[in-house]
């Protein structure tokens, strides 16, 4: 498969998404209420650097899916591919704090490359998120992407890893286990069950996420956890883990993805022009190109370690 194609369809879907949804907040705005409206989302996830969650409100989503959603995807994709390519069952994915579904993404992605298209191993992800602009801006850039995908015949491993991967989302663990979707250790036939976290754990969640994730393992009894974090949160992120999970190291030439997302930064300097120069973090975020890979410390924590004890 070719992954270039794949992060240019990709690129072009998170800026459909954006204008879409820009379209939709700025209705009856003003331009100066636009200004501030992105100036204090912009402001607000600038926190995330520090550690510090921003409200993830519909205007934090909309940045959130135009800078950090590109970096969660390619991050998710290097912490789940070579594990998908050693698995034989069909996956049940629990993915805690989904955001805009960056671990559904890039699993249908590692599906799409697989070496052999397993059609006998279906893919579920079931993301648990409290934010409800999150969760909608993923459902709305999986349907773009995926219409993207069916328009293109280059892409059509891709439109296939898409279809193979199902699920829906939900605003806590409860309501997960109770929709009837839920897996449990003991059924039959039992799926291998993952937990995944992606950049999903902050000092001010901590403890809510140490019982979910207890509760999972305790329920669902996961066969792979994956948590992904920011170098300034790898204290939190430890204590979700278990005692055997080790640190691994993301190799920059791993990553499926590099460079930069040409369409979403184009649009992020249109929309800085649109907007009134009434606060410097618009001129001054909204004018840097998008990358798929930060020059940052990006730290996965595994169970099962990885076979080199390492690298991804």
């Amino acid at each position: 498969m070719d992954f270039k194609l794949v992060a240019r369809a990709l690129d072009i879907a998170i800026a459909r998404v954006a204008e879409a949804e820009y379209t939709r907040l700025s209705e009856g705005m003003s331009p100066d209420e636009c200004a501030k409206r992105a100036a204090d989302a912009l402001w607000s996830l600038y926190g995330l650097s520090h550690g510090t969650p921003p409200e993830y409100n519909e205007w934090d989503s909309l940045f959130y899916l135009t800078w950090y959603q590109p970096r969660q995807i390619n991050l998710a994709l290097a912490t789940i591919a070579q594990r998908y390519r050693e698995s034989s069952a069909p996956l049940h994915v629990i993915d805690i704090g989904c955001g805009a579904f960056a671990t559904p993404i890039a699993m249908a992605i590692a599906v799409a490359a697989s070496d052999t298209l397993r059609s006998d191993i279906p893919v579920e992800v079931y993301g648990i998120d409290p934010s409800e602009p999150m969760r909608s801006i993923g459902h709305r850039l999986w349907r773009e992407l995926l219409t993207i995908a069916r328009e293109t015949p280059e892409l059509s491993r891709l439109k296939y890893g898409m279809q193979r991967t199902r699920g829906t989302t939900y605003s806590s663990l409860a309501d997960y286990y109770k929709s009837g979707h839920a897996h449990e250790a003991g059924h039959t036939p039992s799926p291998s069950c993952w937990l995944t976290a992606i950049h999903a754990v902050y000092a001010s969640n901590v403890h809510l996420l140490q019982q979910d994730v207890q509760n999972i393992r305790n329920i669902s009894n996961p066969v792979y956890e994956a948590i992904t974090c920011h170098r300034v949160g790898l204290p939190h992120a430890q204590s979700l883990c278990r005692p055997e999970a080790k640190v691994a190291v993301f190799r920059r030439d791993r990553f499926y993805f590099d460079g930069y997302l040409h369409h979403t930064t184009d649009w992020r300097g249109q929309l800085r022009d649109r907007l009134p120069r009434t606060h410097w973090i618009t001129g001054t975020f909204l004018s840097r190109p998008v990358p798929w890979n930060p020059p940052q410390g990006d730290i996965p924590l595994l169970w099962p370690p990885l076979n080199d004890g390492s690298q991804i």
